[in-house]
């Protein structure tokens, strides 16, 4: 498929680049002096979860169906409908 036809999601490289950018990204936030505190008080349960839930929407909004929200039937909540 040439690069025109492709979605921003195949161009960024789909599911597994997004997920090393947010295994990249999520650390550096959290050591942040500034934005450390909304990590703060979170157990690992809760920062794998807003993990997932950052995958699942960068994932989205770059032109692919949800992740681990479509499993649970919550994609349609999470994001409007597309025209």
């Amino acid at each position: 498929m040439s690069d025109e036809k492709k979605t921003l999601y195949e161009r960024l490289g789909g599911y597994d680049a997004i997920t090393a950018v947010a295994n990249d990204l999520l650390p550096r936030l959290r050591a942040d002096p500034q934005l450390g505190r909304f990590w703060a008080h979170r157990g690992e349960d809760g920062v794998k979860r807003e993990k997932q839930l950052l995958i699942d929407f960068l994932c989205a909004n770059a032109g692919e169906a949800c992740g681990s929200a479509r499993a649970i039937g919550m994609c349609s909540l999470a994001m409007p409908a597309r025209p």
